[in-house]
């Protein structure tokens, strides 16, 4: 029951790459040259914001060696220390235009979200991607050019924009959608066929955009009694989503079959509400909530929840 990677061809969702991004003009800020992947940095100290969210954000450099473009044989799609993150969590970008902050996130892809109500006052913004690559991409390269935009700020003294510039970082950070019931970008596929085989199932998938992986498994149980499922995670939740509607007004194979969000892990949904309770504390001006039992209830590495028969998602069934 391994699971596929598929790489994605041209008709499919891109690479993200900066220096094609339609809503953004590399030449209007004067970035005539790719910066490098990662540049020298001073050593880093933690700031009281980043102890606050020390439980909800960690490094990208712990995923080196697990890009998101390696398979796995389930879905990664809960938040850990090692694991990718489709959110990132922005430091020292306070004295920065946030128009320029927003439109450089904007070059790496589509974003899901973008807040910045708490940059004035606890120095951070939360942004998201649609698509997992987008996110990877920018963990990697975003702080270097932001740092950049630092060092052209004219409202900025050399001694400022050089603490600015030491000061950002950009680590991954838990989605504020973590708590919700069901993830967005993987999919199961109740009742399919059994004429239709995994390379068939992983080419129709793909031709609603790039799939992270496919996974086979065969269920008895009264829903689907001998019957094979299929799971998909995509790299872009908006492929996940109009693939369901696409599925369900087409039907192309047979009314009997189902398909299923697969439903989050209790303890990453747990861990998303405890990251809106501190974010929440935060708009009310009353400090730092209580995260002891955080420390208790979530594990230094959050294991991907496998797509089960047991799962109870949100159910959209291919009927008329």
């Amino acid at each position: 029951r391994g699971g596929a990677v598929v790489a994605a061809s041209p008709a499919q969702t891109p690479v993200p790459s900066f220096s094609n991004a339609p809503s953004y003009s590399v030449h209007s800020h004067n970035y005539h040259h790719r910066p490098p992947s990662a540049s020298p940095h001073p050593q880093e100290h933690e700031t009281e914001t980043e102890h606050e969210l020390r439980l909800f954000i960690w490094s990208a450099n712990a995923n080196n060696n697990r890009s998101s473009s390696h398979g796995h044989s389930n879905f990664s799609t809960s938040n850990n220390s090692n694991s990718p993150s489709r959110a990132l969590a922005i430091f020292g970008a306070s004295q920065l235009p946030i128009s320029e902050v927003r439109s450089t996130c904007e070059a790496f892809g589509s974003l899901l979200y973008f807040r910045s109500e708490f940059c004035s006052t606890k120095n951070v913004i939360f942004v998201a991607y649609h698509d997992l690559r987008s996110a990877c991409h920018a963990s990697k390269e975003l702080k270097t050019y932001l740092q950049r935009i630092a060092s052209s700020n004219s409202n900025l003294n050399e001694i400022e924009s050089i603490t600015c510039r030491d000061a950002l970082k950009v680590l991954y950070s838990v989605s504020l959608t973590a708590s919700s019931e069901y993830h967005d970008s993987a999919l199961i596929f109740f009742n399919v066929p059994y004429g239709i085989d995994k390379e068939q199932f992983t080419q129709m998938m793909t031709s609603f955009g790039a799939v992270q992986s496919v996974d086979r498994q065969n269920l008895t149980n009264e829903d689907a009694s001998g019957s094979i499922c299929f799971g998909v995670c995509f790299y872009d939740v908006q492929d996940a989503s109009h693939c369901i509607l696409e599925m369900k007004s087409t039907m192309p194979w047979g009314s009997r079959v189902s398909i299923k969000s697969q439903t989050r892990a209790e303890n990453e949904r747990k861990r998303g509400q405890d990251f809106l309770s501190l974010i929440s504390s935060w708009r009310r001006g009353s400090g730092t909530t209580p995260v002891s039992s955080m420390q208790n209830n979530i594990p230094q590495n959050i294991a991907t929840e496998r797509l089960s028969s047991t799962s109870s998602p949100s159910t959209s069934t291919l009927s008329p």
